[in-house]
């Protein structure tokens, strides 16, 4: 059989192009496992501050994205939605991905209890982490709870790899002693740590600063080496649910039971100042064996969820209702009285052991 020099040559090219091929397909693939085994890796990170309850919620279509903005939400007798809301994680996620941007940022996000602040922190992280695909050298962005006692520790300690351009996301700032002992000095502390990051992420709850003047404002950092300007946190509010956004939620929630969503958007319209805060929303299903709900205050629904814990607490623990009733409300006093002469959230093992002592709980399970 005879084979021409121009049929040889027309199979060599065949054969070049599929080796060519080849090779695009299996550096595609490389590629895409890289970037899935880096996001695992990054993603494994937030059990260190996210509950799995939390962590799911965002990474599930249940999930309402959150909603900022500048103006307080919760200065007036009703809750403020402001006309100018906008999507708080795409404004903030599009800083992070402009890696051509090398102008430092401050961020701190506040929002009153049960607003989603921690919530909010996964998710930036979790879209970020998902949304970075082709490139090769991601960004670094690290999430850290301010709860944690030895959390400045652990910020110099990621600095101490030079990462200058990296990005922090840093939850609950009203939940450390330091900071509620002396917010100045412990922010002051918190900035020189956070020198090196490109970009700063703080969440706060509002209540945290007696008024508006003792909130963190203008840093100590320059903007660019020679200039005299200095950085100022951008301070956003996160919105509450508007109505349709509760409704979405709601619709997720309860999918096909038509009935169920029905009631639980009247639940919600009845109260809408306590329903518009995301935590307390998620607490619906509690609401739900309401008879009356025409004239449904917002102590009847704190009453509702605080009966419905109890129930699921006793049946865990096993434990007599109205001795953990007594418990709670005790302890609750215990820990407001403290706050009123300290600023601190908490309280030590051995100022719990004196609680237990002093009320005689020694002897109950909690």
């Amino acid at each position: 059989m005879n084979i021409s020099i121009t049929t040889i040559a027309e199979i060599a090219a065949v054969i070049s192009a599929i080796i060519t091929v080849c090779g695009l397909i299996g550096a595609f693939f490389k590629r895409r496992n890289r970037i899935k085994s880096w996001r695992e890796k990054e993603i494994a990170k937030l059990s260190e501050v996210a509950d799995t309850i939390t962590l799911n919620l965002v990474k599930s279509s249940k999930f309402i994205s959150t909603m900022g903005q500048v103006e307080p939400p919760h200065e007036y007798e009703n809750t403020y939605c402001s006309p100018k809301r906008f999507p708080l994680i795409k404004k903030i996620q599009k800083e992070l991905l402009n890696k051509d941007n090398i102008d430092k940022k401050r961020y701190i996000i506040m929002g009153g209890s049960g607003m989603g602040k921690s919530t909010f922190s996964v998710a930036l992280y979790y879209k970020y982490i998902k949304k970075v695909k082709s490139k090769k050298n991601p960004t670094p962005i690290f999430i850290k709870s301010l709860s944690n006692p030895n959390v400045i520790e652990d910020i110099h300690e990621i600095c101490q790899s030079n990462l200058e351009q990296s990005i922090i996301i840093l939850d609950a700032l009203d939940e450390n002693i330091e900071a509620a002992q002396d917010i100045n000095a412990f922010m002051d502390k918190l900035e020189v740590a956070t020198r090196g990051f490109r970009i700063v992420i703080i969440t706060c709850r509002t209540q945290f600063f007696d008024n508006e003047e003792n909130e963190p404002n203008r840093l100590k950092i320059k903007i660019t080496g020679a200039s005299k300007r200095t950085l100022e946190y951008q301070k956003v509010f996160i919105s509450p649910f508007t109505v349709r956004e509760a409704k979405k939620y709601l619709r997720k929630k309860f999918g096909l039971r038509i009935k169920d969503y029905y009631k639980a958007t009247r639940i919600a319209k009845r109260c809408w100042d306590v329903l518009s805060r995301p935590m307390i929303l998620s607490f619906i299903d509690d609401l739900m064996e309401l008879d009356n709900i025409k004239r449904l205050t917002a102590a009847e629904i704190y009453s509702k969820i605080i009966d419905k814990w109890f129930n699921r607490e006793i049946e865990f623990q096993e434990v007599d209702k109205t001795d953990l009733f007594s418990f709670s409300k005790e302890i609750s006093l215990y820990m407001y009285d403290k706050w009123l002469e300290s600023k601190s959230p908490f309280i030590a093992p051995s100022e719990y052991q004196y609680f237990l002592n002093k009320f005689r709980f020694d002897k109950s399970p909690y």
